[in-house]
C-alpha cells in the first residue's frame, strides 16, 4: 500500500570484517538520524508492521548464533506513533525528540552495555500534554548495574532514581556495594498506562524506595501512598544464602490499600486490604532457621467478599516451621495447624 510504516533521513554504519570469521558481528559505529516508526494495531491484536516482515520458521535453529558487539550507537531526533485498536477512543501513543547514545554493547555469554543517555518525550493516548523522560545506565560483564539517572516528568508526575545494584555471585557470600534510590512525588498511572495497562489510570502513587547493602546484608525500606489514601510500609533485611549466618527480618504494614488499583481489569480484587506481617529469622542455613513469624489481616474486603479477621502465627525450629492459621469467609470458619519446611 501507500502507508509509510518506517523511514529514516540518514543511516550510517561501519563494521569490522575479520570478526565475522569468528561468528562475531563487530559494529564500530551506527547512527540513525530522524528515524520514524508508525504502527497500527489490527483487530486481532497484531501490528501492521508484522505483515511486511519475513515470516518466522517453526523449524528449530541448530546453527551457532552470532555474537554482537557495538562500540557506539546513536539515534538522533527519533519519533514513533502507535495506534492501538480501540474504536471510538483516542488510542494513539506518540513519541518524539528521541535521542540515544549507547556504548560498548555486547550480546554474548556475558551481556554488557553502557547507556550514556536516552531521552525524549511521549504523549499517552487521551492525554492533553506530553511526558518527558531521561535515562542513563550501565551494565557490566560481572553483573553490576548502575543507574546514573532516571527522570520522568509531566504536569502530573515527578519520578527520579539513581544508584547501583550488584548482587552476590552464586559462589560467594559477599554483598558488593548496593546503594539505590527510587522516588515518585508522585507517579500518575495515566502517564505509564500504555506500558502497564493493568494499572488504574485514575490513580497516582507517591513512592520512596531505598536499597542498601555491603558486607553480609542487604536492607530495603519502602513507603508508598496511593492517591485514595492507601498506604504500604516495608522494612526488610536479608543475607546471601551462602553467608555463615543467615538473617531474614521483615516488617510490613498495609493500610486501606485497594488492590484493584494495580489490576484495574480484575473487579474481583477491588476493595480494601489491611495487613500486618513480621518475621525475625536466623540460622546457619535454610535448613537451620530459627525464629517467629506472624501475619494479621483485618477489615478486608475483596470484590463482594468480606474476609473475617485472619491470623497466621508460626515459629521456625531447626528449619521447620510450626504454624497456626485461622480465617473465615461469610458463615464459614477455617482453622489450620501444621508444619512447613522450605
Amino acid at each position: 500500500g501507500d502507508t509509510v510504516l518506517a523511514r529514516v533521513d540518514t543511516a550510517a554504519a561501519s563494521y569490522r570484517l575479520l570478526p565475522l570469521l569468528r561468528r562475531q558481528l563487530h559494529v564500530r559505529d551506527v547512527a540513525l538520524v530522524r528515524p520514524a516508526l508508525h504502527l497500527t494495531q489490527q483487530p486481532d491484536s497484531t501490528w501492521d508492521l508484522a505483515a511486511v516482515l519475513p515470516a518466522g520458521s517453526d523449524e528449530p535453529d541448530t546453527t551457532a548464533g552470532f555474537r554482537l558487539r557495538v562500540d557506539r550507537a546513536r539515534i538522533v531526533d527519533g519519533a514513533a506513533t502507535a495506534r492501538f485498536y480501540a474504536p471510538g477512543l483516542d488510542s494513539v501513543f506518540r513519541a518524539a525528540g528521541l535521542h540515544l547514545r549507547l556504548h560498548d554493547l555486547r550480546l554474548d555469554d556475558a551481556p554488557a552495555a553502557r547507556l550514556d543517555s536516552l531521552w525524549g518525550r511521549f504523549q499517552p493516548p487521551g492525554s492533553p500534554d506530553s511526558v518527558s523522560f531521561g535515562l542513563g545506565a550501565r551494565l557490566t560483564e560481572d553483573g553490576r548495574f548502575t543507574l546514573h539517572g532516571l527522570h520522568l516528568t509531566s504536569a502530573r508526575s515527578r519520578v527520579s532514581g539513581r544508584g547501583s545494584l550488584h548482587l552476590p555471585e552464586a559462589d560467594t557470600a559477599a554483598v558488593e556495594a548496593i546503594d539505590f534510590t527510587l522516588q515518585a512525588a508522585p507517579l500518575a498511572f495515566r502517564d505509564i498506562h500504555a506500558f502497564a495497562p493493568m494499572l488504574d489510570p485514575a490513580a497516582a502513587l507517591t513512592l520512596d524506595v531505598r536499597l542498601r547493602g555491603s558486607g553480609l546484608q542487604v536492607t530495603a525500606d519502602a513507603d508508598a501512598t496511593l492517591s485514595d489514601g492507601g498506604r504500604v510500609s516495608l522494612q526488610a533485611t536479608a543475607t546471601p544464602t551462602r553467608a555463615d549466618t543467615l538473617v531474614y527480618r521483615l516488617a510490613l504494614q498495609v493500610r486501606d490499600l485497594d488492590p484493584g488499583r494495580f489490576v484495574a481489569d480484575t473487579p474481583a480484587l477491588a476493595g480494601t486490604l489491611n495487613l500486618d506481617a513480621r518475621a525475625d529469622l536466623h540460622g546457619a542455613s535454610l535448613h537451620d532457621l530459627q525464629g517467629p513469624f506472624q501475619a494479621t489481616v483485618t477489615d478486608t474486603r475483596l470484590g463482594d467478599y468480606a474476609l473475617a479477621r485472619t491470623t497466621m502465627e508460626g515459629q521456625f525450629e531447626d528449619g521447620t516451621a510450626r504454624l497456626n492459621l485461622t480465617s473465615g469467609l461469610r458463615q464459614a470458619r477455617l482453622a489450620l495447624d501444621g508444619t512447613l519446611q522450605p
